[in-house]
C-alpha cells in the first residue's frame, strides 16, 4: 500500500482562475451579451469591478476592503457619465 500524498493548497494548475484583468474582461464580455431589465443590477457590477481594479494591490491581489460608501460614489459615478446606461 503507497503511503498518502500531501495534499496541495490552492487550485491544480489547470483550473487556476484568471488573473483579475481577465476576469474583469470576461465578465464584461458576458453582459455584452445579455439583456438588463434593471440597469442598477449592472451599475452595481461595472462599480464592484472598477473598485477592485482601481485598488487592487500591487501583485494584483483583490483589495482586502470595499465599503458601500465607495461603491454609492462610484455607481452615482457611473450614472453621470452615462455608462450604467445600457
Amino acid at each position: 500500500m503507497t503511503p498518502p500524498q500531501p495534499r496541495r493548497q490552492g487550485f491544480p494548475v489547470a483550473h487556476r482562475p484568471p488573473p483579475p484583468l481577465a476576469l474583469a474582461e470576461r465578465i464584461l464580455e458576458l453582459l455584452d451579451q445579455g439583456r438588463f431589465t434593471a440597469t442598477y443590477k449592472y451599475a452595481v457590477l461595472l462599480a464592484l469591478l472598477d473598485l477592485c481594479l482601481e485598488n487592487a494591490a500591487s501583485d494584483g491581489a483583490a483589495p482586502d476592503l470595499l465599503t458601500t460608501r465607495q461603491l454609492a460614489v462610484k455607481i452615482v459615478e457611473l450614472y453621470l457619465n452615462g455608462r450604467a446606461d445600457r
